[in-house]
């Protein structure tokens, strides 16, 4: 079960992250 959260806790960071690296394309361009 720990590991679930973690799973899920590391899904919401990366999607988090992903937005941010869009946002950064958007600004550079």
């Amino acid at each position: 079960i720990r590991e679930h959260v973690w799973l899920r806790n590391h899904w919401r960071s990366t999607r988090y992250y992903g937005m941010l690296e869009a946002e950064w394309e958007v600004r550079r361009s």
